[in-house]
């Protein structure tokens, strides 16, 4: 049987006219909102993940791990920084969803303790790194390299910037692991003596150091001229 007179027309017109709507119609928008520690992301690295995927990163940056932790509880976001032990307190809260080791390439390569893990993966080693000014440093220690957290733990270097002033984290956790680096042992270690070496460590910068502060503070004032190092 034919089509009635007219009818393929009326179709063609159809489909032009579902289409020409389409294009009209504006895509939804593709978000991901994350919640991490202040300097985790680099805004530069936003904007080009945006250019590359079409996906924005809606980022709330919090100074503290304690604030960032908090703010999670509303379950609001899809993706977080957190710290091991952060991640240890909620890695089965029923916020999160589904498993993300198929996306990482690598995930064989990464430490032993996460490869069981289907909602969480190693990010960074730790948030902080060295900061210095580097004309003061060069005034007050000449060539000597300052690449190693050691010099956090020498009270000679801690004096050399004594009148301009030293500044650590306030994080206990970071700061055992930054004194088990400065020992030559592994940070992830759980031997007793490797700890002990690390604790050790911990009191030669007692009286060496301005302040100890979250890091988004720490690098503002360094910027500011108000420190020499962090």
């Amino acid at each position: 049987m034919g089509a009635p007179p007219g009818a393929w027309a009326w179709a063609s017109t159809l489909t032009l006219t579902l289409t020409a709507a389409a294009a009209q119609s504006p895509r939804p928008e593709r978000v991901v909102a994350v919640a991490a520690i202040s300097d985790d992301f680099d805004p530069a690295t936003l904007d080009a993940f945006t250019r590359e995927t079409g996906v924005r990163l809606a980022l709330d940056a919090f100074a503290t791990a304690q604030a960032l932790e908090a703010a999670l509880v509303g379950g609001r976001y899809d993706v977080a920084t957190l710290s091991a032990q952060g991640w240890r307190k909620r890695r089965k809260p029923a916020g999160w969803r589904g498993s993300i080791r198929r996306r990482f390439r690598r995930w064989r390569r990464s430490i032993r303790r996460w490869r069981g893990s289907r909602r969480g993966a190693p990010f960074l080693w730790s948030p902080y790194g060295l900061a210095y000014d580097a004309r003061r440093a060069k005034e007050r220690l000449g060539e000597r390299a300052l690449d190693s957290w050691e010099v956090a733990f020498r009270p000679d270097t801690l004096r050399a910037f004594a009148d301009c002033g030293v500044a650590l984290p306030d994080d206990p956790q970071a700061m055992t692991a930054a004194a088990a680096l400065a020992a030559k042992v592994d940070p992830h270690s759980r031997r007793a003596a490797d700890l002990r070496r690390a604790f050790d460590r911990l009191p030669l910068s007692r009286g060496g150091v301005k302040t100890f502060a979250p890091g988004a503070a720490i690098g503002a004032d360094l910027a500011a001229g108000d420190l020499a190092s962090r």
